[in-house]
């Protein structure tokens, strides 16, 4: 891609890309493993209802 090009992609991506409403691994605890649930003071998966 060019330069031009790139840098079109990414204005039309931003608004995406910003809040993570597609990386639900990265903003929710859903995802998390349990030893960071237990380093940062949630209960681990097997104690949590999906």
């Amino acid at each position: 891609m060019q330069a031009k090009e790139m840098q079109a992609l990414r204005d039309r991506c931003v608004q995406y890309a910003t809040d993570g409403r597609f990386e639900l691994f990265k903003t929710s605890m859903k995802f998390d493993g349990d030893e960071g649930r237990i380093q940062h003071g949630f209960p681990p998966q097997s104690q949590v209802q999906t």
